[in-house]
């Protein structure tokens, strides 16, 4: 497995790259029904992984995210499959995130195989404050994930 957090091809509005990260693995047989291919409930587990690996590149790991936002809590979440991902395939995951909301961050994701999309996810996670009240995303995770003017937006 290899993986890399590198800047993202398409540019946000402001012209600042946007970071990317992107792994390369071989699908396991954890992930496997009996019919070969990656269960219904495999996808959001490795995407999950993902998003957490993705967090940890930009320094923003659990326990830093935990200091900084009282509670979060996935608010929507999409799959849409194109093809089917079996074990044994050599896949590139692929993990970004955009604003949703001042109060939600929406993070995109993918699994390519051959270069082509076989699955795309997008869930939404949304900033609760101790009171239930939403939360703003803190300028020190904002800046990291959004590097653009973050507070402008």
């Amino acid at each position: 497995m290899s993986d890399a957090l590198t800047q993202a091809e398409a540019e946000n509005p402001a012209g600042t790259p946007a970071p990317e990260r992107v792994t390369e693995l071989v699908i396991d047989e954890k992930f496997i029904d009996g019919y070969g291919h990656v269960t219904y409930l495999g996808y959001p587990i490795l995407f999950e992984r993902e998003r957490a690996r993705f967090m940890d590149g930009l320094g923003l790991g659990a326990e830093t995210v935990d200091s900084l936002v009282p509670q979060y809590f996935v608010r929507e979440m999409e799959i849409k499959y194109k093809r089917q991902v079996r074990q044994g395939d050599a896949v590139r995951i692929l993990t970004r995130a955009e604003r949703h909301t001042r109060f939600s961050i929406r993070y995109i994701q993918s699994i390519e195989i051959d270069e082509q999309t076989a699955t795309q996810f997008e869930c939404v996670i949304a900033l609760v404050g101790e009171n239930g009240q939403l939360f703003p995303i803190p300028e020190e995770i904002s800046s990291k994930l959004f590097p653009k003017n973050s507070e402008s937006d």
